[in-house]
Order: C-alpha cells, then structure tokens, then sequence
C-alpha cells in the first residue's frame, strides 16, 4: 500500500505537519480531507506560512494529487482564507473534471 509506504518513510514529518501520530490517525486525517475536499495549514513547515490544499481525484475516486496556494501572514494580511478555500476547491475539481473526460478520449 503505497500511504502506508509514505507514512513509514515520512513519519516525522506527518506528525510535524499535524497529520497524525499513528497511522491509523493519518489515515483518518486523508479520509476527513478528501470528505471535506480541502486542508488548511499554518506553520507546519515554515513559520507564519498559511495554506490551503484540494485534492485532485479520478474517476475511481482515487487521490492523484492536489493542488494549493500558500502565503506569509506579514505579508498578505489582506488574504480571505474562506475564498482562497473556495478557489482552490474549484480549481481541484476543474483539474479533476478535465482528468476525467482526457481519460474518456484516451
């Protein structure tokens, strides 16, 4: 299982990030992510960095990947987390919608 390969090489740094402690916590928090279809970070990785992430999914209801923005809080205080969510939302399920008919032509 490929998560599970990922989770054993990176733990650290999924605990780090807030991801989880466990795997079984991991894999709740990807389920809870793609049910919600975005996550949001700040400062896991760098200090006062904000971010918001979707998951591009297949028609099998596969994770892919995903697709985000980031920004630094002293420098974009004028950033709306709530719409930068929705964009990125958006943009994730153009990407996956677009995936998904390429797919149907191949």
């Amino acid at each position: 299982h490929r998560l599970k390969s990922l989770y054993s090489r990176a733990q650290a740094d999924i605990q780090r990030a807030g991801l989880g402690d466990t795997w079984e916590e991991f894999r709740s928090t990807l389920s809870k992510i793609k049910k919600d279809g975005y996550l949001i970070t700040k400062g896991e990785f760098n200090p006062g960095v904000y971010g918001v992430a979707a998951p591009i999914i297949n028609e099998s209801n596969i994770v892919l990947g995903s697709i985000g923005v980031a920004w630094d809080e002293k420098e974009r205080r004028d950033v709306d987390v709530k719409r930068a969510v929705i964009s990125v939302k958006r943009a994730a399920r153009e990407i996956s919608s677009r995936l998904a008919q390429a797919e149907v032509h191949i």
